[in-house]
């Protein structure tokens, strides 16, 4: 995974998202204009076009959605 690193952080990119959640990064982009709930809370950061994610943010967000049986 290439990751950005920000002041020991990990922060994850657009590609890395999709990876993780095996969606292609256009539905993603698409889900975060017409739908940001289908997403995990992502990080928007002055000059930067495209929002970073908090892989502990992500990983939550996984968890809240886990189907109960």
């Amino acid at each position: 995974m290439t990751a950005t690193q920000t002041d020991d952080t990990e922060l994850w990119t657009m590609d890395d998202l999709a990876r993780v959640l095996r969606r292609p990064r256009n539905t993603l982009r698409n889900d975060r204009s017409r739908r940001p709930e289908t997403l995990p809370p992502a990080i928007k950061t002055p000059g930067r076009r495209e929002p970073l994610w908090r892989p502990a943010d992500v990983r939550e967000w996984l968890a809240s959605h886990l189907e109960k049986r």
